[in-house]
């Protein structure tokens, strides 16, 4: 970059060699900077624009794309965290860091159940019932909802789960012919780990179902299921095909959640003082659309949104009348556009201070 080209150069021994390497300090300040930035006169302010980049801002400033770098010296925030997003950027970058389930539930900060929240710990399994399970009778060998719980906000009153994808059952589409030994059944692809076989059922030369040992983790898309061949030759032999159901992890508001303390297996999950459970009063899916915090009408962050029937942030029974909820997502674009409103050189002074800033370095 053309930038750096009046950087003095420095020595330095990289790694294990031997003799140094001579390149140009671009650790290298410059009081003018700080000089600059103080005077009013010498700048003004910018909010960066949607997908602006900073050689077209220069551009579009200065008629040049020289004094893109301009900008990250007169703003510290810029240096220290980078160019703003894009809109789309912030949605996805956002959507891969919290990527979660958020389930928000009253017991978290009432004694109701005996609190019950405070008896869900950090790294367990948080999990619904079978579908169709009576509510006296729970089953958890296939749940509806499943997942670890990475966090507890009691302050927001949620619990914070990473649901997990697995694979619930494999289905057989074709049973085949010719099968007289136990075939090889191979779980490959959608993008998980951790499936596998247990047992392989055969009856009358055909595969008639394929049992799981451990469900696996982290499926996006349903891995292939590869059997192998029969073992009888001739024209009547054909090859079994199956096909991997996943988990849906559909969640509805009002759902009870269970969670056993230190058992990760559901399948093991039954009646057990050990087994506890909490209320699930609203679902969110995307935890980039959860509240984050709430405000109040100055823009102070305010605590505890619910706290039993009737109470809210400020412990009275006005609730959170009045507070507004930040979303994940709308703290992001609100740090994003705090970052966009930038100090920037007048048009009649950068090119001046520009050439004392190369000019000092040479010195």
């Amino acid at each position: 970059m053309t930038y750096f080209r009046n950087f003095p150069v420095t020595a330095y021994k990289f790694g294990d060699e031997i003799e140094d390497a001579f390149f140009q300090n671009i650790t290298t300040y410059i009081d003018l900077v700080d000089e600059v930035v103080d005077d009013v006169s010498a700048y003004s302010y910018y909010n960066i624009m949607d997908g602006e980049r900073p050689d077209s801002l220069s551009q579009k400033l200065y008629g040049t794309t020289d004094y893109y770098w301009t900008f990250y010296l007169m703003n510290t925030s810029l240096r220290r965290q980078g160019w703003p997003l894009t809109q789309s950027e912030i949605y996805s970058i956002g959507a891969k860091f919290y990527p979660n389930t958020v389930i928000r539930t009253k017991d978290a900060l009432t004694e109701i159940d005996n609190n019950t929240l405070n008896k869900f710990y950090v790294g367990d399994i948080v999990a619904s019932r079978d579908v169709g399970s009576p509510s006296n009778n729970p089953t958890f060998a296939n749940p509806q909802f499943k997942g670890t719980l990475l966090e507890k906000n009691l302050d927001m009153g949620q619990l914070i789960i990473e649901p997990i994808i697995e694979i619930r059952s494999i289905t057989i589409t074709n049973g085949g012919a010719g099968y007289t030994t136990t075939p090889t059944v191979t779980i490959s692809g959608g993008g998980g780990s951790g499936a596998k076989v247990q047992s392989v059922s055969i009856s009358g030369g055909a595969v008639t179902a394929i049992t799981l040992s451990n469900k696996g983790s982290g499926y996006t898309t349903a891995p292939t299921i590869t059997i192998s061949d029969p073992d009888t030759p001739g024209v009547l032999a054909s090859t079994a095909t199956a096909k991997a159901v996943l988990s849906s992890n559909d969640l509805s508001n009002n759902t009870t959640v269970y969670s056993f303390i230190g058992v990760a297996d559901t399948d093991l999950w039954g009646s057990s003082n050990r087994l506890k459970s909490v209320s699930a009063d609203e679902v969110i899916e995307s935890q980039l659309n959860a509240p984050h915090h709430y405000e109040d009408a100055n823009g102070n962050w305010v605590d505890l949104p619910i706290y039993g029937d009737g109470f809210g942030v400020d412990n009275t029974a006005s609730g959170i009348s009045g507070k507004t909820i930040v979303t994940y997502l709308d703290r992001l674009r609100s740090e994003n556009e705090t970052l966009s409103r930038i100090k920037i050189l007048r048009p009649s002074v950068v090119s001046q201070i520009s050439t004392k800033f190369q000019q000092l370095l040479r010195q």
